[in-house]
């Protein structure tokens, strides 16, 4: 059954606009920063990743940070390199169309675009004028995130409360 896209972008927050998402918790995050005395205190949340992963930091960079196997096959096209490379990474990389273009830098979807053809990432390319990953197309059907924490200096995950 296939769903109204409208109805997906009401009611799914992950397709909302930057603004409509983030100015309702615009008050809580006034009101933390200042109970925790610094308005960037959420940045020791992630300490490996720059500034915590607020959207300023690179993609690429941090997929270093996993391990080999749960990476999805990818380089960065970089602002300097040659369109006319581009089946050549992808051979040497070892995937095809389709594929995943998305700026280095960005959040929340920003400029993600599902790549069918050469012509229609050299297309996204003059657009863009910005480091790309260009990733292996991944076919599931859902994707999901995982949150994991734990104190630092403990062994053991503690359940939330």
């Amino acid at each position: 059954m296939k769903r109204n896209p409208a109805f997906v972008k009401l009611t799914q927050w992950e397709h909302w606009h930057t603004f409509a998402y983030y100015m309702p918790l615009f008050p809580f995050f006034i009101w933390r920063s200042l109970k925790a005395g610094h308005p960037i205190f959420y940045t020791i949340a992630n300490p490996a990743i720059l500034f915590a992963g607020s959207g300023t930091e690179s993609k690429f960079k941090t997929l270093d940070l996993l391990p080999e196997p749960l990476i999805p096959k990818s380089f960065l096209f970089t602002t300097n390199d040659s369109v006319s490379e581009l089946p050549n990474h992808m051979k040497k990389k070892g995937f095809n169309f389709p594929i995943i273009a998305k700026p280095d830098i960005g959040f929340r979807g920003y400029l993600v675009k599902k790549i069918d053809s050469i012509q229609g990432l050299k297309n996204y390319l003059k657009h863009v004028e910005e480091d790309v990953i260009i990733q292996e197309f991944i076919p599931y059907d859902n994707e999901l995130g995982i949150f994991y924490h734990r104190i630092p200096g403990q062994k053991k995950v503690k359940s939330p409360p």
